[in-house]
């Protein structure tokens, strides 16, 4: 069994961090998990979200308040460091397409200018009826 998106985003880029997960998927017996990070996290990545944040006051306080806490290379140099371990399970890393990274998710975070992070309320005025999708393209 394999779980494929799970966010590390919420604590440090350490090797114990990583175990707590490891040690919960051996006890769930699932054979692989899939760790990824969101690009806004990386301060690299912040220019591309301009136009994101311009939808709304909303989207935008979200925003900076979520946005701009890692570095890149942080992340990679925990990649690095997870790959030199043993674990019980699988490991794989993804962002985006780049050099390193095991996989790639694509997921669909708005429709118009509505994310689906918003409150509930937004949705049942702008659109009562929301379609999710996912595609998993495994890097070779």
């Amino acid at each position: 069994m394999i779980d494929g998106h799970i966010h590390i985003e919420r604590g440090a880029y350490t090797l114990d961090r990583i175990n707590q997960f490891v040690s919960k998927a051996f006890e769930m017996e699932i054979d692989e998990i899939r760790l990824l990070e969101h690009c806004y996290r990386f301060e690299e990545f912040v220019p591309m979200y301009d136009s994101v944040c311009a939808y709304s006051e909303y989207v935008n306080a979200w925003f900076h308040r979520n946005a701009n806490v890692h570095k890149l290379a942080n992340y990679l140099e925990l990649i690095e460091r997870v790959r030199n371990e043993q674990f019980p399970v699988e490991i794989k890393f993804g962002l985006t397409k780049s050099k390193g990274f095991d996989f790639l998710l694509e997921s669909i975070h708005f429709v118009d200018d509505l994310a689906f992070d918003h409150k509930a309320e937004y949705w049942a005025v702008k659109c009562p009826i929301v379609v999710t999708a996912m595609i998993f393209i495994p890097f070779n």
